[in-house]
């Protein structure tokens, strides 16, 4: 049996534009005005003004948008997490092929499960003193290690580096690549953290992720990742999306910081203050010496040239007086002095003189000389030795007779 071929049934073919423009005509008149109960999800205002976000429930979410106009009409902010009721139209976007809501209002119902699980998450924690401020750490006013935990591929690493380089010399940064979103993300932060603990190597470290829905940083408001950065033993500043974005491992931080480039101005203010302190310091020092230059300079016109001679002069003249007293003082005392050496030299002379060989000659005395020698010893002389005897008027030679000697 011959089964029929599909392609040539009676079924009518539609090219896609076709029956893109049948859903959108079908939608948009079925569903004209209508009422959408959901949580707001990645929510993001464009630079137009108009919002851009999801509506979800546990199970589906449909894409809405709110017009700048409408925005300007509530009497709330629209963020990530509400629960709220929109009253809009169904929209077909047929470039994409996807269905939209078009808001003409929104009214806020409460936080959504989102927020209420995080809500609680931080109630509990905040009951057992994770984020008490008796943990808080005080962070280095001149780290020269510095960690950071992101993905070493956003854009969050690359500004913290811009900043620090900016605003800072002699540090080393060492990045933890990181998953920071999605379900492995927080086993991920968690062993950055322990990783920095375990080997030393920094004096702080940056938590950093870009900004994101709440879903997007869900990952830096697990319990385990909290709980982490709760038990560092190093000082952790907290980076996390903008500045309106919060997550628990905030709480838990040393020091929160509105994004990651606000946490690299953070650890490298103390640099900035000193460097600004320099700089004042020396305009100071530079208006200063200005000032007194000025200040002499007039004082010297005041004074004139006669004047000033006649100031020199008496600054001089003293001190021309003084050297040349000085001076004489030197000159007596030198003189003084090589007198002193005359008389010694003198008696010392005198001294040496009544001590020569002629005076104790002239006072009886005679010299006994054996080979042009004094003998001063009888031992030194023999029987037959051949001696000369020198006395005040001459001398004689002898021979000795014998050897016997007697002491006297």
């Amino acid at each position: 049996m011959e089964r029929d071929n599909p392609l040539n049934s009676s079924i009518p073919v539609y090219n896609v534009s076709e029956i893109t423009y049948l859903i959108k005509s079908h939608l948009e008149e079925q569903y004209s005005l209508i009422r959408i109960k959901g949580e707001i999800s990645t929510f993001r205002k464009a630079a137009s003004g108009h919002c851009y976000f999801n509506l979800k429930d546990r199970d589906s979410l449909i894409n809405a948008v709110l017009f700048r106009f409408q925005l300007d009409q509530l009497d709330f902010i629209p963020r990530d997490g509400l629960s709220v009721i929109v009253l809009g139209r169904i929209s077909v976007y047929p470039q994409r092929g996807n269905y939209q809501i078009i808001c003409e209002t929104m009214e806020e119902t409460g936080q959504g499960d989102l927020l209420l699980m995080l809500e609680e998450r931080k109630r509990k924690l905040a009951a057992q003193g994770l984020f008490d401020d008796s943990l808080k750490k005080e962070l280095p006013v001149y780290p020269e290690k510095i960690g950071i935990i992101t993905s070493a591929k956003g854009a969050a690493v690359q500004d913290v580096i811009n900043v620090l380089k900016r605003r800072m010399n002699g540090f080393s940064l060492y990045i933890y690549d990181s998953l920071v979103q999605g379900e492995k993300a927080p086993e991920s932060l968690v062993e950055g953290l322990q990783y920095f603990n375990r080997e030393h190597k920094v004096d702080i470290i940056i938590l950093a992720r870009g900004g994101g829905s709440v879903e997007d940083l869900l990952a830096f408001s697990d319990e385990t990742v909290v709980r982490a950065v709760a038990a560092s033993g190093i000082p952790i500043i907290s980076g996390i999306g903008h500045e309106i974005d919060f997550s628990l491992s905030d709480f838990a931080s040393d020091v929160r910081a509105a994004t990651p480039s606000a946490a690299a101005e953070i650890i490298s203010q103390a640099t900035i203050n000193v460097r600004q302190q320099i700089i004042k310091a020396k305009d100071s020092l530079i208006q200063e010496i200005s000032h007194q230059m000025e200040r002499i300079r007039w004082v010297l016109m005041e004074i004139g040239e006669k004047k000033l001679k006649q100031l020199y002069q008496s600054k001089i003249d003293p001190l021309t007086i003084h050297l040349d007293s000085l001076k004489s003082s030197l000159i007596n005392s030198t003189e003084s002095m090589l007198q002193n050496y005359r008389h010694q030299i003198d008696l010392n002379a005198a001294s040496l003189q009544n001590q020569s060989a002629e005076k104790i000659l002239k006072k009886g005395f005679s010299l006994i000389l054996k080979d042009d020698q004094i003998v001063n010893s009888a031992e030194l002389l023999h029987q037959g030795d051949l001696v000369k005897i020198k006395m005040q008027d001459g001398s004689r030679n002898a021979v000795i007779q014998g050897e016997n000697s007697e002491n006297l």
